[in-house]
């Protein structure tokens, strides 16, 4: 087992190096959407990124072990911030972006030796984009979600104040309709007391009206 997760924990760094060196670079100009004018991004070369993407999920999960509860705190960090990451990355340039830049990456490993080079130019490939998203993705993240967050709350606020005028007009229609109801009701009974009262009158007036004779 303990190979299994060393064998995967050196595919995910591979893969993220093969991504961010080669695959990257390679294919950056057939992700874009202004491709030979036809304003869409290029199916294959997509597809071919989006599963070296999940292959290398894999593997982290692999890497992991089922054993772990819970991935480390950086790692939850990185994956639960992707996305404010992912809309903010476009507004800033590495270093690695730029021209002195590459030079320098480049010429690492004839100033260092092939493999102390080699390591560094590994660690700044995948250490700049990490230390990125753990930084200013994380806050943009953060932002983002706030002005959702205040968006939801916002709506709910609304809504209930909807729900409790709608309560207290349904409360008084209602109201109306009983009081309706018993004013009926009292009428009705008051016209029959009254009919009651005159039959009675009536029966009295007989009953004295036949002593007297």
């Amino acid at each position: 087992m303990t190979t299994l997760r060393g064998a995967a924990a050196v595919a995910l760094v591979a893969t993220e190096a093969s991504q961010a060196a080669v695959m990257g670079p390679a294919t950056y100009n057939l992700l874009q959407q202004n491709y030979v004018g036809t304003y869409m991004p290029q199916l294959l070369p997509t597809l071919g990124v989006l599963a070296l993407l999940v292959f290398a999920v894999a593997c982290l999960l692999v890497a992991l072990g089922s054993d772990t509860p819970r991935p480390p705190r950086l790692v939850r960090l990185a994956g639960s911030t992707t996305l404010g990451c992912y809309v903010v990355h476009m507004y800033f340039t590495l270093p690695l972006s730029l021209g002195s830049w590459q030079t320098l990456y480049a010429s690492l490993p004839e100033r260092l030796g092939y493999l102390p080079g080699l390591l560094v130019q590994l660690a700044w490939l995948l250490g700049a984009p990490l230390l990125f998203q753990l930084s200013v993705g994380a806050v943009c993240h953060k932002l983002l979600m706030l002005e959702m967050k205040l968006l939801l709350a916002a709506g709910g606020a609304v809504a209930r104040m909807v729900a409790r005028v709608a309560a207290c007009v349904v409360a008084r229609v209602a109201g109306c309709a009983a009081g309706m109801r018993c004013g009926g009701k009292s009428s009705s009974a008051n016209a029959a007391g009254v009919e009651m009262r005159s039959q009675r009158d009536e029966l009295d007036a007989r009953s004295v009206q036949n002593f007297t004779i």
